[in-house]
């Protein structure tokens, strides 16, 4: 059986899953800019909450970027999900092929810079 959930607590719900987003892209928005280790501060600002809504989604800022991280495996993820066209010529499969690893490469390398910063101090960050 399933619990009901009345129309205030489905939006509350669903803002609280909005600003988490919004956190989380203003987290992850920060390190494609060259920022590895964002501060709260930093992603208060670019999300235009507070330092106190930060922490209240987010512990501490290794579950925050535990999250933003994880966020971007799964987008990684995709590049893998494309299809390969067998019945194209190779040299049309190799330009697919390097058009995909580079694309991947842009989106991977800033957050790989940011966990090879952190992979010490942060129990939570995986080894690339």
């Amino acid at each position: 059986m399933t619990k009901k959930i009345d129309g205030r607590t489905a939006k509350g719900l669903r803002i609280k899953q909005q600003v988490e987003q919004g956190i989380l892209t203003a987290y992850v928005d920060l390190i494609r800019e060259g920022i590895p280790t964002p501060t709260a501060c930093d992603t208060a600002q670019r999300a235009h909450l507070s330092v106190r809504v930060i922490f209240k989604h987010f512990v501490t800022l290794c579950e925050l970027r535990f999250a933003a991280l994880s966020r971007i495996e799964a987008q990684s993820r995709s590049f893998y999900t494309e299809q390969v066209c067998y019945h194209e010529p190779v040299e049309r499969r190799l330009e697919q092929f390097i058009h995909r690893q580079t694309r991947m490469f842009e989106i991977i390398t800033p957050f790989r810079r940011a966990v090879l910063m952190v992979e010490n101090s942060d129990p939570l960050v995986p080894l690339p």
